[in-house]
C-alpha cells in the first residue's frame, strides 16, 4: 500500500542565502523542477516544497529562497540547514560569504549545517575566485563545499540537497538518545529538589509543633498539673 508523501510528519528546511546575482533562485528551480530559470526577480524571495523519500522516509523539503530582505536570525529561525550561495565571477560575493562566516559563528544558529556553493562555473572564461579559495574557506569552517552550474548540474545539486537531507536526519537521530538522557537527568534533579522541598516542609512544621509545645506553659492548666509541675521541675 502506497503512503501519500504529504501527510508525512517529517519536515526541513533548507535555507538559500547569499548577494544577489548569485544564482540563489536558479539553484532552487533546477533542483524544484530541473529547469534552468533565465530570469528571476532579485528582489522575490519565496518557500518552495518538494516531497521526497529520503532514507526510507517520507520528507517534505522547503526550500527558502531569500533576498536579503529580512535578518539572518529570521532567516534562520526555523533552518535545519544553510545552502550558502556565491558566484565564481564575482570577488564581492565571495567576500560577503566570509562575512557570512562571521555572522553565523557568532548566532544561536552555528552548529547548523552549511553547504557552500560556487556557483556559474560553466563561465569559467570569467572566474574571479579561486576553487582553492572556496575549498579553503569551507574546510576552516567545517563546511561542505561544491562548485557547480545552475545552468547544466541537474543531477549534481539534486545529490547535493538530498545527501544534505538524509544527513540532517541522521543528525536528529543520533541526537535523540542525547536529548532524552539530558531529560532524564533534568527530571531526576528536579525529583531530588522537590525531596528537599518536602523534607525541609516537614521540618519547618516539625519546628512550628516544637514551638508550640514550648509556648504550652503559657495556656492555662490544670490547677493539680500546675501543682504537680511545681513539685517536679522535670515535669517542666
Amino acid at each position: 500500500m502506497k503512503t501519500d508523501k504529504r501527510n508525512s510528519g517529517i519536515k526541513l528546511r533548507f535555507v538559500l542565502l547569499g548577494e544577489d546575482g548569485v544564482g540563489k533562485s536558479a539553484i532552487a528551480v533546477r533542483f524544484l523542477c530541473g529547469r534552468y530559470l533565465h530570469e528571476y526577480d532579485p528582489n522575490l524571495e519565496c518557500c518552495y516544497d518538494k516531497y521526497e523519500t529520503i532514507d526510507g522516509k517520507a520528507v517534505k523539503l522547503e526550500i527558502y529562497d531569500t533576498a536579503g530582505q529580512d535578518t539572518l536570525d529570521n532567516y534562520l529561525a526555523n533552518a535545519d540547514a544553510i545552502l550558502y550561495v556565491y558566484s565564481i565571477l564575482s570577488k564581492k560575493s565571495f567576500a560577503a560569504a566570509k562575512s557570512f562566516r562571521d555572522k553565523i559563528v557568532s548566532s544561536s544558529k552555528s552548529n547548523l549545517p552549511v553547504i557552500l556553493i560556487g556557483n556559474k562555473r560553466e563561465l569559467e572564461q570569467g572566474r574571479h575566485v579561486s576553487y582553492k579559495d572556496g575549498f579553503t574557506l569551507a574546510r576552516e569552517n567545517n563546511w561542505k563545499f561544491y562548485e557547480l552550474s545552475a545552468a547544466v548540474d541537474t543531477h549534481r545539486i539534486n545529490d547535493m540537497v538530498l545527501n544534505l537531507a538524509s544527513e540532517v536526519l541522521q543528525n536528529r537521530k543520533s541526537n535523540l538518545p542525547r536529548k532524552c538522557s539530558k531529560l532524564k537527568r533534568a527530571m531526576s534533579i528536579l525529583n531530588v529538589h522537590i525531596n528537599q522541598a518536602k523534607l525541609l516542609s516537614h521540618s519547618s512544621s516539625g519546628s512550628i509543633a516544637e514551638n508550640k509545645t514550648q509556648k504550652s506553659p503559657l495556656i492555662s492548666l490544670h490547677p493539680r498539673l500546675t501543682e504537680r509541675r511545681k513539685t517536679c521541675p522535670a515535669l517542666s
